[in-house]
């Protein structure tokens, strides 16, 4: 698959999200008490981005067989949170961390335990609190405070505070975009190039998306880094589209490993950098990355084959909705046993 064919899905990722940076996880033991994990060996597992857009929250419960060396050894999925994207986060996750090793409460061979992962968001605004932000924006932006400007077409755009009026968003979104503010400048990009609730404008919006990526804003980075490796806006310039990937990559943006990693294992321009950039993104839940080391890992090209782990892996990027995923996990998923 090029990425040509990608970066649909890719220039989603310049949607703009609903402000959750305030996210918080946290774990809660709920057997075999004695066997823990430090989390302070392992990151949080990462949000997936369309959990965070539909904002999606629930507990799940995870069950981990611990080796003598305290590394996970196997994991489960013992109950969903109700969201499979955010079930297999947490188990990826978790399972990267080390444990408390079975020996020190007295036990000889390889444990099972069982925890559970909480994703839960900030407490919501009321509506009264959201009145009071509106009105304050209002009148911020009336002053021309640039950022109050986007905040309001948030506002309009998402009903947080007032009615929808995408009118209304888009007015402000532009005068927020004209007067240099780099997030204003990705999303009028964004509407402008794919024609969400505006007219489709491609020359405009990737002239703004253009403007984005020279303030450093890594989404527009990796959207304007896709369109100029594949040509898709019309100029093509490999060299440039590389230099954009890897400065939105520098920036820890998993859209852009799954991009520039897929390309240089296609193109066989550097494979071993490419499959490292996989690695890296399919770790971040970036269903392309996922999706990509799938397929070497099923074809056994670059890696020996590996059937099982192209299936956890096409399983992830499935669950975050990628469809070639989802054709590819259909193929190999085992039919249901008989009974």
């Amino acid at each position: 698959m090029t990425l040509l064919k990608l970066l649909p899905a890719l220039l989603a990722g310049l949607a703009i999200l609903p402000a959750q940076a305030d996210t918080v996880g946290r774990t809660d033991r709920t057997a075999a008490k004695q066997i823990s994990a430090d989390l302070k060996t392992c990151a949080k597992p990462e949000w997936p981005k369309e959990a965070l857009r539909n904002e999606q929250v629930g507990t799940v419960t995870l069950a981990f067989l611990v080796g003598l060396d305290g590394k996970v050894l196997e994991s489960r999925v013992e109950k969903s949170s109700g969201h499979a994207q955010l079930d297999l986060a947490a188990q990826d996750g978790l399972a990267k961390c080390q444990f408390t090793p079975p020996e020190s409460v007295g036990r000889t061979e390889p444990t099972w335990t069982r925890m559970q992962y909480v994703w839960t968001l900030e407490t919501k605004r009321t509506p009264q609190q959201l009145q009071v932000e509106f009105e304050k924006n209002k009148v911020l932006a009336a002053q021309g405070d640039a950022d109050a400007m986007y905040r309001l077409s948030n506002i309009y755009a998402n009903r947080r505070g007032a009615e929808r009026n995408i009118e209304e968003s888009m007015r402000w979104l532009r005068k927020s975009a004209e007067l240099g503010h780099p997030i204003a400048q990705e999303a009028l990009g964004y509407v402008l190039i794919t024609g969400k609730d505006t007219p489709r404008n491609p020359e405009e919006g990737w002239a703004w998306t253009e403007k984005a990526a020279a303030q450093g804003r890594s989404q527009s980075q990796m959207a304007l880094g896709v369109s100029l490796l594949s040509g898709m806006a019309g100029v093509q310039d490999q060299q440039r589209g590389r230099e954009l990937l890897e400065k939105s990559i520098a920036q820890g943006n998993p859209m852009a490993m799954g991009a520039l990693g897929a390309w240089l294992v296609r193109e066989g321009v550097e494979p071993q950098l490419g499959l490292k950039l996989l690695e890296d993104g399919a770790g971040k839940q970036d269903r392309m990355a996922q999706f990509a080391l799938g397929e070497v890992l099923e074809k056994g090209e670059l890696l020996p084959q590996d059937n099982a782990r192209a299936l956890e892996l096409y399983k992830r990027s499935a669950a975050g909705g990628y469809s070639p995923a989802i054709r590819a996990q259909a193929r190999l998923q085992p039919p249901p046993q008989k009974k």
